[in-house]
């Protein structure tokens, strides 16, 4: 990590709009031309563009505000994983009964579930699983001082 903050990869902001703006770029091309090739570039591009941001964010000293939203974004990361899948086909059995459909209404319905339960896990379940977990380190620690 202290090697990571000796180099400069430049303001992540800047590489974060450059990766969109040359992806997007890559997209529309490919859009026009149908030269399929360019999509695989764009990936490995973003591939190696996201290493500079990660390295670049390495150096950055967030403030408190920052601090809170990081917070609430990771404990909503592990709900959303285990969830977004489950909610997706929800939304799809919902609103068509579960026949082959995709589009914006499935994602936009798929993604409020999934905000909301992923809210439930985080505000209701989460804190009664970690002061259960409390206890139980707390007794095992009891037992290992006698």
């Amino acid at each position: 990590i202290g090697m990571l903050n000796r180099l400069r990869f430049g303001d992540a902001r800047l590489l974060i709009a450059a990766r969109w703006g040359l992806y997007l770029g890559i997209l529309l091309l490919e859009a026009q031309t149908g030269w399929r090739w360019l999509i695989i570039f764009g990936n490995w591009l973003n591939i190696i563009i996201s290493a500079g941001i990660i390295c670049a964010l390495f150096s950055v000293q967030p403030s408190n505000r920052l601090r809170q939203v990081d917070r609430a974004v990771g404990d909503y990361s592990y709900p959303v994983y285990l969830l977004h899948l489950q909610m997706g086909l929800l939304a799809g059995v919902l609103l068509y009964g579960g026949r082959q459909y995709s589009g914006v209404w499935i994602f936009a319905v798929g993604l409020a579930l999934t905000v909301l339960l992923g809210t439930i896990c985080t505000r209701i379940i989460d804190p009664s699983v970690d002061r259960i977990r409390r206890g139980v380190r707390q007794r095992a620690r009891e037992r290992l001082d006698r």
